[in-house]
């Protein structure tokens, strides 16, 4: 087997969005997986690919966004399975509904749903504060999710879409505006069996483009993008529909809410993990 790097940024404040600022600068290097763990990007590559000039490109290119040089380590690949499994993508069990694993994994014979995520460079292995949140959330309206039109924005893995559909939504499209997203979106499906879930690669103008209604939205982007396309969101939103979002920090919900309330939402609820926040709201 072949060896991989590790190479480590450590983001500035406000971390969610440099980390997609970071990733996005990233896509034109030889990398395979993003992970992030405790607030910190972990990205992985074959190490024939790299050398010291295409490190120091990567470090030059994103250190406007980092806070120190990112650092770098070899890992044999023989235990790259291992190492990913023990440090970067344990089984995620949430609330005994929903199983979430690598391949490599066994099954939880506890969980109702096994989700398996192969995540490459996209974000979504349940292990973000904000992924977990959106997910609880979900379940928290499973009953709404059975037989809706559903659209999934920022989709990463596919991991909600996948969700979505295991809890029976009828029709699920998931946008995410890197092209390695959306291929790995269609992966995801094939893994978990998914026949209701079309991916494509776009940002919310794409909504223009495919002219659909949604029953529910889920948006687990970033605060700035939240309210610059929250108005072409619910657009497209049905009367009554539900719209989860997250990707920001709790003390920026009081903006996240005046912005929604604004537009015609009524706020349902909201949670918190680690200073990250989820919040509900249904259009009025």
């Amino acid at each position: 087997m072949e060896n991989y790097i590790e190479i480590t940024f450590i983001p500035l404040e406000p971390a969610a969005e440099n980390l997609e600022i970071i990733a996005a600068f990233l896509e034109e290097f030889p990398l395979e997986t993003f992970e992030i763990r405790d607030g910190i990007l972990y990205a992985f590559g074959k190490e024939k690919l790299w050398n010291n000039l295409q490190l120091n490109a990567a470090a030059e290119l994103v250190s406007n966004f980092i806070q120190q040089a990112p650092t770098s380590r070899i890992i044999p690949g023989q235990n790259w399975n291992a190492v990913w499994e023990e440090n970067y993508f344990s089984p995620i069990n949430i609330r005994n509904i929903f199983g979430i694993r690598a391949e490599f994994h066994p099954i939880d014979p506890q969980v109702k749903y096994d989700l398996v995520i192969q995540p490459k460079m996209s974000f979504g292995t349940g292990h973000h504060s904000t992924t977990r949140l959106m997910l609880q959330g979900i379940l928290e309206f499973s009953d709404s999710v059975q037989h809706a039109n559903v659209l999934d924005m920022g989709a990463g893995t596919g991991i909600l879409a996948i969700a979505a559909e295991k809890l029976g939504a009828e029709s699920i499209q998931a946008i995410d505006i890197e092209t390695w997203a959306a291929e790995n979106i269609i992966e995801n499906c094939i893994r978990n069996s998914c026949k209701n879930i079309t991916s494509h690669c776009g940002d919310a103008n794409m909504l223009r483009e495919l002219n659909l209604h949604f029953d529910i939205i889920f948006a687990n982007i970033q605060k700035t993008v939240l309210l610059e396309d929250a108005e072409i969101y619910l657009n497209y939103l049905n009367p009554n529909g539900l719209i989860f979002l997250s990707g920001f920090y709790f003390e920026d919900l009081a903006d996240i809410r005046l912005k929604y309330e604004s537009l015609g939402c009524t706020y349902l609820n909201s949670e918190t993990e680690e200073r990250w926040c989820a919040a509900v709201f249904k259009k009025n």
